[in-house]
């Protein structure tokens, strides 16, 4: 997971230690292990543990394929607010946006 490897989290174990000290009624460290290593199906709220030990929103967790430095600070926080900020805007704005961000998308990767 990247977000172990961007807060220098070690293992499952210290990760899930982590939670229990950080999370008021956090599941137990089996839990943790188990949703981590995918031997059972998740709970919302096991995974809303682990992104509250984080310091991270629940969404981060789900950005599959990104580069470390892209889940790091600052990066992290601008990513977080453009989101919001596109959440805030109305449908016809939201177009707007998304259109913006495939042209420079597709710009970008003809570099």
């Amino acid at each position: 997971m990247a977000l172990m490897k961007a807060r220098d989290i070690p293992s499952h174990s210290a990760l899930a230690q982590l939670v229990e000290r950080k999370v008021a009624g956090a599941p137990s460290r089996k839990t943790i292990n188990n949703a981590l290593t995918g031997r059972h199906d998740v709970q919302i709220s096991t995974l809303q543990a682990i992104a509250d030990a984080l310091d991270c929103p629940l969404w981060v967790m789900f950005l599959v394929g990104r580069r470390l430095e892209d889940l790091e600070s600052p990066a992290r926080e601008r990513l977080i607010a453009m989101v919001q900020d596109y959440l805030k805007c109305d449908s016809e704005s939201r177009h707007h946006v998304e259109s913006m961000a495939a042209a420079f998308a597709a710009k970008t990767t003809r570099r």
